[in-house]
């Protein structure tokens, strides 16, 4: 017989939660002054996926293991999972800013389970 209990975590980046700024120079008539422009959104609301697994089975050998069975089943759920949500094109990161046109998000939960056999 075997058994196994586990959990484990993504965390999301540092910059991740925090909205980045890009300094930039702004020519308007003949001047050219300082502003600023977006370079990436960032979710302060952001919060660690956790995932947690259990698996339970056992292994049968007969006749000096000619003959075997295996019995396994796991149960495996991801919550507050980890996604990278695309923005509008409204928000303005165009350009070369474009690949960072997304944010990231907690979505729900994923449950991953099975009894396998063979």
């Amino acid at each position: 017989m075997r058994t196994a209990v586990g959990t484990s975590g993504l965390r999301p980046n540092f910059r991740d939660a925090v909205t980045l700024l890009d300094p930039v120079a702004v020519r308007t008539g003949n001047n050219e002054v300082s502003a600023v422009r977006l370079r990436s959104i960032g979710n302060p609301n952001l919060r660690p996926e956790r995932t947690r697994e259990y698996e339970f089975g056992f292994d049968l050998g007969l006749f000096n293991d000619r003959i075997g069975a295996d019995l396994t089943y796991f149960n495996k759920q991801s919550r507050d999972a980890l996604i990278s949500a695309p923005l509008a094109p409204s928000f303005g990161l165009t350009g070369e800013l474009a690949a960072t046109g997304s944010i990231f998000t907690n979505l729900g939960s994923i449950r991953n389970q099975e009894p396998s056999w063979a």
